[in-house]
């Protein structure tokens, strides 16, 4: 056995060894699961909970326990934009 098929045999074992990744969802937060998305931002984000301002879209990302594990916000603070090159 040549040393590149040991190295891709011990990469295949490797390989193998890890467990799945798990399985995420991400889903539209509900009007009663504001409160909680506010608190985790204002704990865990570096600028805090921002106030609303404009169109919005947040999501949180589930694992198959529906336990949360990633908060997804979207915000467009711009209604128009003008141009300016004139």
């Amino acid at each position: 056995m040549s040393v590149s098929d040991k190295l891709l045999a011990m990469l295949g074992t490797i390989r193998t060894a890890q467990p799945d990744p798990p399985t995420l969802a991400l889903r539209l937060i509900g009007g009663g699961e504001q409160a909680r998305d506010d608190d985790l931002m204002e704990q865990h984000h570096r600028r805090g909970a921002l106030r609303r301002i404009g169109h919005e879209l947040h999501y949180v990302a589930t694992d198959s326990d529906g336990s949360w594990m990633a908060l997804v916000e979207r915000q467009s603070r711009l209604f128009r934009i003008r141009n300016n090159l004139d």
